[in-house]
């Protein structure tokens, strides 16, 4: 039976994709004002009506793009698809 994906999975994952892509590792720090900023480039999960995204933020409004254009899916399909993304990274600086 295959292991259950939760949102510690996912996480782990988004985790080791900002790692590889030299991204911040949290979508958003206290600046010095303390006030949260964005933290463009970072990846970072959303979840909504049931199912998870990868999102990235992409300007300093914390704007945000669908990296894999899919809308929210189930947590296993977002692993795939993650898991895929990573491996993609992988090659690329390995060429």
């Amino acid at each position: 039976m295959p292991q259950r994906i939760t949102v510690w999975h996912l996480e782990a994952i988004i985790a080791c994709i900002n790692r590889a892509m030299n991204t911040p590792t949290e979508p958003y720090a206290l600046g010095a004002d303390g006030r949260h900023r964005a933290q463009v480039g970072a990846y970072h999960l959303s979840s909504a009506y049931g199912g998870y995204c990868l999102h990235q933020i992409v300007n300093d409004g914390g704007g945000v793009r669908d990296v894999f254009s899919c809308g929210h899916v189930p947590a296993r399909d977002l692993a795939n698809r993650m898991h895929a993304f990573r491996a993609g990274v992988d090659s690329a600086r390995s060429a």
